[in-house]
């Protein structure tokens, strides 16, 4: 599952220290700061983007460290939720290789919503959830897709909602991306189009997006 018995230990580990350590973070959780709460280190995409079209990325090497650490937004949004609830996060002291595999969250069983649930009746909906979650002092770990493209196919966590501005309907977020340990991202949504859209980088072009809610239910 995770590659290596190596790897599950690591994860094993971790699921440890989330269980005893600290546990009072979880009751009375503090507001998500990004400093404080996030990964010193990065997430690389598989795939390399130009223009929102998808190739596969060349083979790392020695002097090219950037791209071999992979697949790992998925897991990496999830460990900062554990380490919220569970336990006291120091973002320099936690080892890649600890929080285990992204391969396995190809298979997740809530993929499939990318296919069916692309109504914006249904982006309404998860906008509310986001709300309202933000609303409880949660975070919200969000799954960005523009299926069938593949200008994205990414997991960020959503954590705090920014002041608008007199007269600007757009709504705009705080977003942990783990492809960015330098800085926070920002998702918007238009209450007109009723739509997300995610901040453009080297790798995504920028613009509409759906979002799906992730490890909040059972099978997210």
């Amino acid at each position: 599952m995770f590659g290596s018995w190596g790897k599950s230990t690591g994860v094993c580990w971790l699921t440890a220290v989330a269980a005893v350590a600290v546990t009072r973070a979880g009751a009375t959780a503090s507001e998500f700061r990004f400093d404080r709460d996030t990964f010193a280190f990065q997430n690389a995409t598989v795939l390399k983007y130009h223009d929102g079209i998808a190739f596969f990325r060349p083979k790392s090497e020695a002097d090219d460290p950037a791209n071999k650490y992979t697949r790992r937004c998925f897991v990496m949004t999830r460990t900062v939720i554990q380490f919220r609830k569970f336990a006291r996060f120091a973002r320099a002291q936690v080892f890649q290789d600890n929080i285990g595999s992204g391969f396995v969250t190809y298979f997740r069983p809530s993929n499939i919503r990318m296919v069916f649930l692309q109504s914006p009746g249904y982006q309404q909906k998860t906008h509310a959830n986001l709300d309202a979650a933000l609303s409880r002092g949660d975070v919200f770990v969000a799954y960005l897709s523009t299926y069938p493209k593949m200008s994205i196919n990414h997991s960020v966590l959503i954590y705090g909602r920014k002041k608008s501005h007199p007269g600007d309907e757009i709504e705009r977020y705080f977003v942990y991306d783990p492809n960015h340990a330098e800085a926070p991202r920002e998702l918007t949504w238009s209450p007109s189009e009723r739509a997300f859209a995610y901040q453009k980088d080297i790798d995504f072009i920028g613009g509409f997006v759906r979002v799906y809610q992730t490890y909040d239910k059972p099978l997210q």
